[in-house]
């Protein structure tokens, strides 16, 4: 039997599509994306800091200068996704270690890989801005 997603499950997956789309503004896009993970998760402490420190926004690339519209840190150009890979270099922290004590380095990146690999498929990339080509003299 095949498992339906709830309405929450479909807004908020509705909402990173729109993201990926380009289509909306980002302002509009953080406010729904903030509602819908509330909705989802409840009003819960950890819940409500996590709507209070991200947007919707464009962070640059350092390769090839392109904006990608992602979820983002509020008010900084670090988008999650970035944090996430990153992570994927750290040891296995202690909190981790302690509540799977046989998760091994290897599983801990492949775990970390599978959340980045979501999260960049939720972004939208624009196309690399144009270098002028100077004329040579």
């Amino acid at each position: 039997m095949e498992a339906q997603m709830n309405k929450q499950e479909e807004a908020l997956i509705n909402v990173m599509l729109q993201i990926r789309n380009g289509t909306h503004p980002s302002r509009k896009l953080t406010k729904e994306l903030r509602e819908r993970l509330l909705a989802l998760g409840s009003s819960t402490p950890d819940n409500l800091n996590c709507a209070r420190h991200i947007e919707v926004g464009a962070v640059r690339s350092s390769i090839g200068h392109s904006l990608t519209r992602c979820v983002k840190v509020r008010k900084k150009p670090i988008s999650i996704a970035n944090v996430i890979n990153a992570l994927e270099d750290a040891r296995v922290p202690k909190v981790v270690r302690d509540s799977f004590p046989d998760l091994t380095r290897d599983e801990w990146r492949a775990c970390l890989r599978v959340v980045t690999l979501f999260l960049l498929l939720f972004e939208h990339k624009d196309r690399p801005r144009q270098q002028r080509v100077g004329r040579e003299t």
